[in-house]
């Protein structure tokens, strides 16, 4: 009579020693070609065998590519901190068109308007000439751009039109 030997391999079917593992019971002769297949003679040898796996899985993280990370990460947090700045700063105006809205008494609803014409209208203000040029920098630089005339962002509506119509003259 053949000797047996009991094999183990990660598996489902037990649970021995908190360690889930399928079993087999071998004949002597066939226990090596078993351990080659990946079996184990004890279930912490699959337990030891698994947690050596996982850690060779697991790549190490470059360096460099660490690096460019935290950079992309600073340069974003940076633009994110910009832009709530200049949000944080902004005057809560709507400007549409050549008119800039100002919410004012009128139109908050808490007071008493009875009798007034313009009771719930909001006040027109003016536009500044910042936003007057702004406004204009913005029509030049579309027509620009459906033209395919390049333009430098930090140019004035001057120098937009200037290139527009040298642009017109040339074509």
């Amino acid at each position: 009579m053949l000797a047996k030997t009991m094999l183990y391999i990660a598996g489902l079917t037990q649970n021995i020693w908190g360690i889930l593992v399928d079993t087999i019971e071998v004949d002597e002769h066939e226990v090596e070609d078993y351990l080659a297949q990946g079996w184990f003679y004890h279930p912490f040898e699959v337990r030891d065998a698994a947690a050596a796996e996982a850690l060779e899985t697991k790549k190490p993280a470059d360096p460099s590519e660490l690096e460019l990370l935290r950079q992309q990460l600073a340069e974003n947090q940076r633009l994110l901190d910009e832009a709530n700045l200049k949000l944080s700063q902004a005057p809560s105006v709507l400007v549409q068109g050549a008119q800039t809205f100002i919410p004012g008494p009128n139109s908050s609803g808490g007071e008493n308007t009875a009798g007034d014409p313009n009771a719930g209208q909001p006040e027109v203000k003016e536009p500044t000439p910042e936003e007057v040029e702004l406004e204009l920098k913005l029509k030049l630089a579309e027509e620009a751009a459906k033209k395919g005339v390049k333009i430098d962002g930090r140019w004035n509506s001057t120098k937009i039109q200037a290139a527009l119509e040298k642009a017109a003259g040339g074509a």
